[in-house]
């Protein structure tokens, strides 16, 4: 992944792309975690299909490629039409804001008791699923 970072790292550079207004001081367009990646970007189509060629290239000198029925694309404040139109040429599938991943709610705010019910309650079934074994 070290790799696809530095691809990444260099589309940052790449005349065209702006950065999501919230990833703009750190120079934010990716995240890696484990086997997954999240990409940020300025909601325009130009930044997005530079985002799209990194990943094609990685794809082409690694031969691991994006699950597009896994993938998704969160846009926000942007136009149904737009959302749409980005959807279709990344061959993702638009969804809506928060985000979850591994269930919880990815979000800058303090996580509440009620976040974390549906962590603990998969933790319990996984518990008891190897314990009934």
């Amino acid at each position: 992944m070290e790799y696809m970072s530095r691809i990444l790292k260099v589309a940052r550079e790449t005349k065209g792309f702006s950065f999501h207004p919230r990833c703009l001081r750190m120079k934010l367009n990716h995240l890696v975690f484990a086997d997954d990646l999240m990409l940020f970007c300025k909601g325009d189509m130009k930044s997005i299909m530079i985002l799209k060629q990194r990943v094609e290239t990685f794809s082409a000198s690694s031969g691991l490629c994006a699950n597009n029925s896994k993938s998704r694309i969160y846009l926000a404040g942007i136009d149904q039409e737009f959302r749409n139109q980005a959807a279709q040429s990344l061959e993702f599938t638009s969804e809506n804001l928060p985000v979850r991943y591994i269930g919880m709610p990815l979000t800058s705010k303090r996580y509440t008791i009620a976040d974390y019910e549906y962590l603990v309650e998969e933790m319990t079934n996984q518990i008891r699923f190897w314990y009934a074994r």
